[in-house]
């Protein structure tokens, strides 16, 4: 399939402008997925990180709470900051819900808190006996180290579940960054070498050949000869143009047969019309000579007669000037039919010279565009 520079071209903007839509496409799914993964990392995943560190941070302010009660028995010291701690520990376990992690471990935790509760409960009310049976509040201090420790191990692997699932949404927000930044490059390289084609082609399939015919069109007027045609190497809008030149040239070529043959038959016309005018230009003076010297023989004899003519001498003088004017009329018929046939010759000289130019003009037209 042949196609024009215009349908080639018009292919290459399709081309660049689907590329361009791919890479737009591209751009706007990924930006949405690392914006959907931003916004989780920032809104969810990382706070949700500092909360659980937070609460493993509450876990041992409790222990160190408990320790200090344990050594210093004061029991209003211990309630204001335990409740502050526990208020604390409350509003974080209340951020951590918003983790779809954290329903796989929320009975899990829930059952050691309230078991670590039960167990400060525990302690405190031992150490608030008369006599502390410090046995037992060792022992209610221990297990509640013991059950601190399993909630932070319990917080330890929530964390874990969450650093693996926020590490992997980092790692796939860094792959399509990448995707993206090897497309823009692909792009470009694309582009780039789009733009080299689109310049190799134009010189090759449109430069280039506008140049042949530029000179093949100097060498057609140098050569001045119309039946010399241009020739072309595509069937595109650079070979129409020479297609058309060509039809072009083939038109004026039968012009100029056209003209050389009407200005043959007027040569010959003219030839004619000379012809004429001369032969009726000599037979016109040779009759007109005849009959004025037919006349004139006439007039002689007519005078010769009346001269030895005595008879009838009036009668004789009367027809003889009756002879002699009808002569003379005659005599100036002939001479007026002189004047008139050498007007009428004059005229069609004329109009013979001014034919002759009108051809000689159309040898010229015809000298020019034969180049």
């Amino acid at each position: 399939m042949n196609l024009s520079v215009m349908q080639k071209i018009m292919l290459g903007y399709v081309v660049g402008f689907l590329l361009l839509s791919a890479f737009a496409a591209l751009t706007l799914f990924n930006g949405k997925q690392i914006e959907a993964t931003t916004v989780d990392l920032s809104q969810t995943k990382i706070p949700a990180l500092i909360t659980a560190a937070s609460l493993k941070s509450d876990l041992q302010v409790q222990i160190n709470q408990l320790y200090e009660l344990y050594a210093t028995n004061d029991h209003a010291a211990f309630e204001t900051s335990h409740q502050s701690s526990l208020a604390m520990m409350k509003d974080n376990f209340s951020k951590l819900r918003s983790l779809d992690e954290y329903k796989s471990h929320e009975a899990k935790l829930l059952e050691i808190g309230v078991k670590q509760a039960n167990l400060a409960n525990n302690f405190v009310q031992v150490m608030k006996q008369p006599e502390v049976d410090w046995d037992a509040a060792r022992e209610a201090l221990s297990a509640f180290s013991a059950s601190a420790n399993a909630m932070s191990q319990e917080l330890d692997s929530l964390v874990k579940e969450v650093s693996t699932k926020t590490l992997s949404s980092a790692q796939n927000s860094q792959q399509l960054t990448e995707q993206l930044i090897q497309a823009g490059i692909v792009l470009a390289i694309l582009v780039f070498l789009g733009v080299i084609t689109m310049a190799y082609y134009s010189h090759s399939q449109v430069s280039k050949p506008l140049k042949a015919v530029s000179s093949q069109l100097t060498d057609l007027t140098n050569r001045r000869d119309l039946t010399y045609r241009l020739k072309h190497f595509s069937y595109d809008e650079v070979g129409d143009i020479v297609n058309s030149t060509n039809r072009l040239l083939e038109e004026f070529q039968k012009l100029t047969h056209t003209l050389y043959g009407t200005s043959e038959e007027v040569n010959r016309t003219i030839k004619s019309l000379t012809d004429i005018t001369e032969v009726t230009r000599t037979n016109m003076s040779e009759r007109n000579h005849k009959l004025r010297s037919a006349a004139l023989n006439f007039m002689s004899d007519i005078e010769s007669s009346s001269k030895t003519n005595g008879v009838q001498k009036d009668i004789d003088i009367e027809l003889h000037r009756a002879q002699l004017k009808f002569i003379q009329s005659h005599l100036k018929d002939i001479d007026d039919g002189t004047h008139a046939a050498d007007r009428n010759t004059d005229v069609l000289r004329d109009s013979t010279i001014k034919l002759q130019k009108l051809a000689d003009n159309m040898h010229d037209q015809i000298r020019l565009l034969n180049f």
